[in-house]
C-alpha cells in the first residue's frame, strides 16, 4: 500500500490525489479489487489468494459499498459510465491496476490479474529502491 500511496493514487470520484486529509474524510482504506464475495461465489477462484496485497488498493467506503460482490467487469463499467474511459484508465494506472476494458479486469480473470499485478508491483519496487 505504501508503494501505491507513494505514486499519488487518485480517488474514485473526483480523480483527486489521495492524501491524508482525503483518507480521513472519505474513509479510504485498502479494499479488494476482486471482491471477497465475488471470489467466494466462484468455485474456480476460491483457492486463489483473495486477501493478498496483489488484490488490494485504496478505495473509499462509498465505492467499496458500491462494488459489493460485483465482478470487476461489472463495477468498472459502472464507474466508466460516470468518469469516461480515459479518466477511468488514468485512475486505474494511478493504483497500479491494468487498463480497462482489455485486461484481466475486463474479463474477470483473477489469476491473470494476480500475475499482472505481481509484475507491476515488482517494477515499482525496483523503481523505489
Amino acid at each position: 500500500m505504501a508503494l501505491i500511496t507513494r505514486r499519488g493514487p487518485l480517488d474514485f470520484h473526483k480523480l483527486k490525489p489521495i492524501n491524508p486529509e482525503a483518507i480521513r474524510e472519505q474513509q479510504i482504506d485498502d479494499h479488494h479489487v476482486f471482491p471477497q464475495g465475488y471470489v467466494a461465489e466462484n468455485p474456480a477462484l476460491r483457492d486463489l489468494p483473495v486477501d493478498s496485497v496483489l488484490n488490494r488498493t485504496l478505495i473509499d467506503k462509498q465505492t467499496n459499498i458500491r462494488i459489493g460482490k460485483k465482478a470487476p467487469s461489472v463495477y468498472l463499467k459502472e464507474i466508466e459510465a460516470d468518469l469516461g474511459l480515459k479518466d477511468l484508465n488514468e485512475l486505474l494506472a494511478s493504483h497500479l491496476l491494468p487498463s480497462w476494458p482489455d485486461s484481466a479486469l475486463g474479463s474477470n480473470d483473477f489469476e491473470t490479474f494476480l500475475q499482472w499485478r505481481s509484475a507491476a508491483l515488482e517494477k515499482e519496487i525496483s523503481r523505489a529502491v
